[in-house]
């Protein structure tokens, strides 16, 4: 993460791999329709996409005057093509993968490709990735096979990359601060982008969109900013992060609206609902409830008083008892449908301000300041709120980075609301109650509050030998929020005295501590920690053990959780 404009490389600073990189009226949405329209819409955006990088890069080397195959990308410094055998999570269950990953480098382009097989916990090999059925399992079989695309590196005049985002973060990271999309890969993929175009004027474009895939079921995330450098030490930025549907990252593979998460019938269109979970729909089901009583609305038809006697009737000529009718009611589920609710929009604008007081090769301070609003669709329970960091200092000496600073924020607002964890956050689906709980509508527990507070991180790599990161936010008013990060690894000079072992890495993240009331270190849907353990056996083989978890809702109270397990456990061959 960079705790200054990235223009000034002295100033910047990242998480570690194992922690970020290596969830008026409303807007109208994408209406359902065939595969193929789908995918046209989808190719369409990508063909877009890929035109318009192609004239960034012409706007680049223009003002630049740089050659375009100078830059050579830093994923090129490691071996660029690997195969991987071992197991994963996917859908909660231990599968066991396949996977080849070439890199091709031309010039400053590379293209990372991601081809893989799936074998399910039952042993037969999945057809994940492998569905060519209707225009959308097309579209994403053919992008599942991209793990990305990039022109130049981060801090080039143009960095452009198309696929897995792990770590974006724009400005000081007020509104947007280490999003990444691959939370569930390998078992899910996503497309995403990420941009920076820096021209000589001082002038800086930064954007991202999370997913492609997401415009054909409501809408991307998708966030710019921009800034400029005024004076030599003044530099100012504005920045714009619009969440277009917080249901469109919600699979739905029969195109119904139930999302496959609370679908009953997730590969059937015309069914959905199982009230009583016996298996049969509630459509077609005599006792949807489950309570014993033969239902009078059965099938869509009410049956009348006269109907019913007449049943009876011939029941008791037959000889069998007859029905026990349901006449207080049938209780049938009601399941969130996506096509009847619509979308779901919320965004966040900023604007930022730095000073840089000291600019020295091994020294940097920076006195800054940043402020951000809520900008919600009128949805009928409009989230309202701002809060501003300032005022901030920002320092860089030698191998220390770090910064500290005041915040403040009002209503419904958080501070770094699109962080690595949002895409779990940002449309929770609950089996058992049928229902849909977004982002936003977790922030009415900040209605009519008012918090301030101090927000301070550090970063520091011990030369070569080890590096840690850590932040702490405290927010006090008439209620109090934390949030607490750290990780730590042992880089290679340390390891080489270790026999075998190649990497020992750690994280652990929880935001937004006590907005439910919970413990300090309690489980939460903002807790994420987990681990990384490499051992290398030799001839580019090594052994890699990544073990994390994360937490999800049990129903409706966001306090009650479970925990999800996620292990990848493989065998990387790389040549």
């Amino acid at each position: 993460m960079c705790v200054l404009n990235k223009r000034s490389t002295i100033w910047c600073f990242r998480r570690t791999a194992y922690l970020g990189r290596k969830g008026a009226s409303p807007i109208s949405i994408v209406q359902r329709d065939d595969g193929g329209n789908k995918m046209r819409l989808l190719l369409r955006v990508t063909a877009a996409t890929i035109v318009v990088f192609a004239g960034l890069c012409g706007l680049a080397w223009a003002d630049e005057g740089r050659d375009p195959v100078e830059s050579v990308a830093a994923e090129s410094a490691s071996p660029n093509r690997t195969i991987s055998i071992g197991s994963t999570t996917v859908d909660g269950k231990q599968w066991q993968r396949i996977a080849f990953r070439p890199e091709i480098p031309f010039g400053n382009f590379a293209v990372a490709l991601d081809f893989e097989l799936f074998v399910t916990s039952e042993g037969n090999v999945s057809s994940r990735g492998w569905k060519f059925g209707n225009g959308t399992e097309f579209a994403n079989s053919v992008y599942r096979k991209i793990y990305y695309v990039r022109y130049g590196t981060e801090g080039d005049p143009l960095y452009a990359r198309i696929g897995a985002l792990d770590d974006v973060t724009l400005g000081y990271g007020f509104v947007m601060n280490g999003y990444r999309n691959t939370l569930d890969y390998p078992g899910t993929k996503n497309l995403g982008m990420n941009f920076e175009v820096r021209r000589a004027s001082g002038l800086v474009i930064e954007g991202m969109m999370n997913n492609f895939l997401d415009i054909s079921t409501g809408g991307p995330v998708v966030g710019v900013r921009v800034g400029r450098r005024l004076t030599d030490r003044l530099e100012v930025g504005g920045s714009l992060v619009v969440d277009f549907d917080q249901y469109g990252g919600l699979a739905d593979s029969d195109g119904d609206g139930v999302p496959d998460a609370i679908d009953r019938f997730p590969n059937n269109s015309a069914y959905s609902a199982d009230t009583d979970r016996d298996g049969i729909p509630d459509e077609l089901d005599r006792d949807a409830d489950g309570d014993g009583r033969i239902d009078i609305d059965f099938g869509g038809v009410q049956l009348t008083q006269a109907q019913r006697d007449s049943i009876d009737d011939i029941m008791t000529r037959a000889g069998q008892e007859p029905f026990l009718w349901d006449i207080d009611g049938t209780r049938r589920q009601q399941l969130f449908n996506k096509n009847t609710v619509g979308a779901d929009r919320y965004g966040v604008l900023g604007f930022d301000v730095g000073y840089h007081l000291i600019e020295e090769e091994y020294l940097g301070l920076t006195l800054y300041g940043q402020f951000a609003t809520s900008i919600d669709d009128d949805d009928g329970n409009r989230a309202v709120g701002y809060g501003f960091g300032a005022p901030g200092f920002a320092l860089a000496m030698g191998p220390l980075r770090g910064r500290i600073e005041y915040r403040h924020i009002r209503n419904e607002f958080l501070p770094e609301y699109f962080d690595n964890l949002y895409d779990h956050k940002r449309a929770v689906a609950d089996f058992a109650s049928g229902t849909v709980i977004t982002k936003d509508s977790m922030l009415d527990s900040l209605s009519g509050q008012m918090l301030n507070g101090v927000f301070a991180e550090a970063s520091m790599s011990v030369g070569g030998f080890a590096r840690v990161y850590g932040n702490y936010q405290y927010l006090h008013g008439t209620k109090s929020m934390q949030q607490l990060a750290a990780n730590a690894g042992l880089d290679s000079e340390l390891l080489k005295y270790v026999p075998k072992l190649s990497r020992v890495e750690g994280f652990y993240s929880k935001t937004n501590i006590g907005m439910y009331d919970e413990g300090f270190f309690a489980p939460s849907v903002d807790t994420f920690y987990g681990y990384n353990v490499g051992f290398e056996l030799g001839g580019g083989v090594e052994i890699i053990w990544s073990t994390r978890w994360i937490y999800q809702p049990v129903g409706g109270d966001l306090s009650d959780v479970e925990a999800q397990k996620q292990i990848n456990f493989a065998t990387v061959i790389s040549f």
